[in-house]
């Protein structure tokens, strides 16, 4: 009879297999937890704290402070805020162009927002805008309009910000990001107060305050110096800098507070009273990087995962992921609250289907589930298929469409590989999220939109950011609750559980039925790593349940596994302790070096459905073949042709070195950047390898409190002085103890 597999009778039980929820020590026992009753504070403006063991900040306040809580102001009673409100009060009052300074998150548009409320331009429009967000194709549009027909899509006259604003203030939030040519244009414009509309031969005349802010050092990213004087000219009337908040740490708990109403939505249902003192402290003492927004994300976080009135300790999430732990106990509120949700994991883990049941399990399950895969939108169709467009917006445009964020109104939109976004579609998506409305290309006016975001992302967000290869801004409103689903091998047990249900789901199909995994093929399936997570599991299972008897268990036999991956990664392990082998004894060879950067070249190759590489494809990938071809191969390695190398390549796997060398950090991050060069598909020189392995032996020569010199290290690297010299200024490096000076900041010496 077929194996009986537990099958939760709700999708919440479903949900929690993907959080570390196998039959081992992670595993819960797929249980709602206990929601404890909510304690309710009435806005009377009397303290109710005498029922509580301890003392906390609740939020019982006069019903006059409301409207200070509900809408975003400068708060703190510190020295640092409190001067930058007197500022700003004396500043309001003259009608001068203002420009803010200040880190990503402290303020900067609470900050003009407050000059515009006590100016006597307060009667006037407010208008703002991130200019990061606007595609340079349509700077001039936004902020300065078009008129009808001046190009495809402009079906409409449509006003500039600079004309909807006008007697009132207009503030350019990241006016550092605008490129140098159309910041003389808007110098032009702010200096004499006339614009041209887009296809227009007329000039407006305007009258605006700008206030303009900017998270970056102007001098450092306009390279042109007259343009940054005409800059600051005409945006610098007065400078402000706003504090970030490690400066007046003794605000944030009358910010956590103001937070914490301003938010008290984000769960329906669920009312916070308050912090704990312990959990005020775990803020106080975090530096705040991000500042307010952090903040703010870490406060919407610890609301969705408390489950009574109180923000405790073990409610505040700093760390890039909440615990999985936490995860699976409070999946039910995540669902339900109205929360951003960033989901990582390998490829293979089932992403979409835990995007699904968050969406399932919300109020918003009524409503459109709308995936996106985010990879495989074009640049040139980007703004249609998010915003839509109206008939006749551009050629082939024969009908009206809507576009993914109002076909997912009141419902979800799932931004499946987000991390795949150029940057500048990214900015389109930043500037849906901020303002919450779109506008259909071939429109002029906006429309409301309201769906729930769920992003997905199989890189690392945080790095690509550093790298700035994804937007600081953006990451942040995405990543409210971040999420990471566990890779399979890190939780054995929920490999034989996982297994069992797949091959439940197979059990029947075709009339045959298998009574369950013998123990020896559950052991071959628990030692593999799995590196295909769930997706590779279920191809096992399915392979298997064919090639088992009806009837019968099924066998290790009957278990085939990838075995070129696990061939792969035993490889890359052997050439990298074979790199740090060299390194240890300070010698290496030039051939050395590009043998085991070929070898490892092979070894991705081989992960593709031929395993072989062709004499092409190595001119392809290393710059240094387009001329030799494969005569170092043929001659100076001493092999007869590229195949008998391929062949000695692959017979090296008996000699995997299972001990690992042991060697300093900083040199294992150098030897798995070598690795990932040679295994990643662009084009290299075989120069980046050697600079690399330069590296390596430098810093093990620094670890040893040596001195490199330059005959000693030209000696090491198999070359001369002069081709090291070249190889030092090819790489940037002036001399070599330009590099060495690098290297002892790197180690903290």
């Amino acid at each position: 009879m077929p194996v009986a597999v537990h099958k939760p009778s709700n999708p919440l039980g479903e949900l929690h297999r993907f959080f570390r929820v196998g039959s081992g020590p992670n595993r819960l026992d797929n249980r709602l937890h206990p929601r404890r009753e909510p304690i309710v504070v009435p806005n009377d403006g009397v303290s109710h704290t005498a029922s509580l063991p301890f003392t906390i900040p609740l939020l019982t306040l006069p019903s006059s402070n409301t409207e200070t809580l509900t809408k975003p102001t400068l708060t703190g009673e510190g020295n640092a805020i409190s001067a930058l409100r007197e500022l700003l009060k004396k500043v309001a009052r003259l009608d001068i162009n203002v420009l803010i300074t200040g880190e990503t998150g402290t303020g900067k548009e609470l900050a003009a927002k407050m000059l515009y409320k006590n100016s006597f331009r307060n009667l006037g429009p407010f208008k703002a805008v991130n200019c990061s967000a606007i595609p340079k194709q349509l700077l001039e549009s936004v902020l300065f309009g078009h008129i009808k027909g001046s190009f495809t899509g402009a079906s409409e006259t449509t006003q500039g910000l600079f004309v909807v604003a006008n007697n009132g203030t207009l503030f350019l939030d990241e006016i550092g990001e605008l490129d140098e040519q159309f910041l003389w244009k808007l110098i032009r414009v702010i200096k004499t107060g006339k614009l041209r509309p887009v296809g227009s031969n007329n000039e407006k005349e305007v009258n605006v305050r700008v206030i303009a802010a900017t998270n970056k050092d102007l001098s450092k990213v306009v390279r042109d110096p007259d343009l940054l004087r005409s800059l600051y000219n005409v945006v610098q009337g007065f400078p402000i800098s706003t504090p970030p908040l490690r400066e007046h740490k003794e605000d944030i708990a009358d910010i956590a507070s103001s937070l914490l109403y301003r938010n008290s939505k984000i769960v329906p249902g669920k009312l916070i009273a308050g912090f704990s003192p312990e959990a005020i402290e775990i803020l106080n003492k975090h530096d705040w990087p991000g500042n307010v927004r952090e903040l703010e994300n870490v406060i919407k976080r610890a609301m969705v995962l408390s489950p009574d009135g109180i923000i405790q300790e073990s409610d505040i999430v700093i760390s890039k992921f909440i615990p999985p732990e936490k995860q699976a106990e409070c999946i039910a509120d995540i669902a339900a609250s109205e929360a951003t949700v960033f989901i990582y994991g390998e490829p293979g883990s089932e992403i979409e289907q835990i995007a699904w049941d968050i969406h399932s399990l919300s109020e918003r399950r009524e409503h459109s589930f709308v995936p996106v895969d985010c990879a495989s939108i074009p640049i040139s169709l980007a703004e249609s298929d998010f915003f839509g467009h109206a008939k006749g917006a551009f050629t082939d445009a024969k009908i009206e469409r809507i576009g993914h964020f109002e076909s997912a109104n009141d419902g979800t939109l799932v931004l499946l590989g987000v991390d795949k976004l150029p940057l500048e579609l990214q900015s389109m998506l930043l500037r849906t999220l901020q303002e919450g409305q779109i506008m259909r290309v071939g429109e002029t006016s906006e429309r409301p939109v309201n769906p729930r975001i769920i992003s997905t992302a199989t890189s690392d967000l945080e790095k690509l950011v550093k790298e700035g290869k994804f937007r600081e801004d953006l990451y942040n409103r995405l990543i409210v609750i971040p999420l990471r689903v566990p890779p399979l091998r890190e939780n054995h047990e929920d490999i034989e559980l996982s297994a069992r249900e797949f091959l439940q789901e197979l059990n029947g199909k075709g009339g045959k039925n298998i009574l369950d995994f013998s123990p020896e093929a559950i052991r071959k399936l628990k030692q593999y790593k799995w590196p295909g997570n769930l997706d590779e599991l279920k191809n096992v299972v399915s392979r298997a349940f064919i090639l088992a008897d009806d009837g019968e268990e099924i066998q290790a036999k009957d278990i085939l596994l990838d075995n070129v991956t696990q061939r792969k990664n035993d490889h890359l392990s052997f050439y990298k302790d074979q790199i740090l082998e060299f390194i240890a004894k300070e010698k290496f060879t030039r051939l050395d070096i590009e043998k085991i950067a070929v070898s490892c070249c092979i070894t991705n190759q081989s992960q593709k459905s031929n395993p072989r590489i062709s004499e092409a494809a190595l001119a392809e990938k290393f710059n240094t073949y387009r001329t030799t071809t494969h005569k170092k191969i043929t001659h100076q390695w001493k092999y007869k042709s590229l195949e008998d190398f391929r062949i000695n390549f692959f017979n090296k796997l008996d000699l995997v070195n299972q001990n690992e060398v042991q060697t300093h950090p900083i040199i294992n991050k150098y030897v798995d950047k070598f690795l990932e060069l040679a295994t990643n598909n662009e084009p290299i020189s075989f120069g980046k390898f050697h600079a690399i392995i330069l590296k390596c032996l430098l810093l093990n020569e620094l670890i040893k409190s040596s001195e490199p010199t330059l005959s000693n290290t030209s000696n090491q690297m198999d070359m001369s002085r002069n081709t090291l010299r070249e190889q030092l200024r090819e790489n940037g490096y002036e001399n070599l103890e330009a590099l060495v000076a690098e290297l002892r900041v790197e180690l903290g010496k």
